[in-house]
């Protein structure tokens, strides 16, 4: 590329700085684009309000769709987006929100950030947690689409197919089960056979669904509530009834227990239950009682 442009050795020092890790059909758009490096330097430190703020958040995300511009600035400041790539903008910004997202090349990404930054501090952190949220989404669910289902299921702790139907209807809880099913990695079966979010997800989600700010949520977080708290008015009934049963029939064995013959209080019933014999004191008749009663004389005294 130098020495392509050697006769231009100021506009090819300025494509070598801005295209670092460019490939060459990248040098190529670029050129047409150039302007010296000093003269960008000079563009970006002039640019203030939304475009200051659309630029930053470009360079600060890496790779910025138009899901992860909304995140950051809004619907307003996503769509205001597309002035990045008028004919006139001073800034080379590559991409398409059509088609993938904006991006700049390395060496500039580095100079709206350090240039800009520290002027709008909130939008430089705003769009650096967004860019770790949707890096941390992705590696479960890929697409904005994914997502957007996903963040409809983040309004449960767990779920099954009745808690499903119950919230989003039949037709929609069918997909909604079609999709846990097709991301399995993403959710975790508990012992009770229902679904709920992998560890960290639950997190990623609510942070995700407060930047969308989207009031279609909120209703939906409501609502989950309200059959939740219904839900548990029945298994508390449920236990109260379990439990008056289960101390009915304890009462009932201790009953029963009480019925049944018990041992004899110091020995063994056989013992006492035996077939009864003559009295001393009142059947003296016969040899070797202790005392006649009856004129009959006996062997011996004791």
């Amino acid at each position: 590329l130098l020495a392509l442009f050697a006769r231009r050795s100021g506009e090819a020092r300025s494509c070598h700085q801005l295209g670092e890790g460019l490939p060459g059909a990248m040098l190529e758009l670029l050129r047409h684009r150039i302007r010296p490096m000093e003269e960008i330097a000079g563009v970006v430190e002039r640019l203030s309000g939304p475009m200051a703020e659309t630029l930053l958040a470009v360079a600060t995300l890496g790779f910025a769709t138009n899901e992860g511009l909304k995140l950051v600035l809004g619907v307003a400041g996503a769509e205001g987006a597309s002035a990045l790539l008028s004919a006139h903008a001073a800034v080379p910004v590559f991409g398409s929100l059509r088609n993938g997202g904006l991006w700049l090349p390395g060496a500039l990404a580095r100079l709206v950030i350090e240039t800009l930054g520290p002027r709008l501090p909130a939008v430089a952190h705003r769009a650096d947690e967004v860019a770790g949220m949707l890096d941390g989404l992705a590696q479960y669910f890929p697409t904005e689409e994914d997502r957007a289902l996903a963040v409809r299921l983040d309004v449960f702790e767990c779920f099954n197919h009745a808690a499903l139907t119950a919230c989003f209807g039949p037709g929609e809880a069918a997909t909604l089960e079609q999709f846990a099913r097709a991301h399995g990695s993403a959710f975790v079966e508990t012992p009770a056979g229902n679904w709920r979010f992998a560890d960290g997800l639950p997190a990623l989600l609510d942070r995700y669904a407060q930047a969308l700010a989207d009031p279609s949520l909120a209703a939906l977080h409501e609502k989950a509530a309200r059959l939740w708290a219904e839900r548990a008015q029945e298994l508390q009934a449920e236990l109260k009834a379990a439990t008056e049963a289960f101390a009915r029939l304890e009462k009932d064995r201790d009953d029963l227990f009480k019925e049944l013959p018990c041992p004899a209080h110091e020995r063994t019933a056989l013992g006492v239950f035996v077939r009864a014999r003559r009295l001393a004191h009142e059947h003296d008749a016969r040899p070797r009682i202790a005392f006649a009663g009856h004129r009959v004389r006996p062997l011996r005294e004791q």
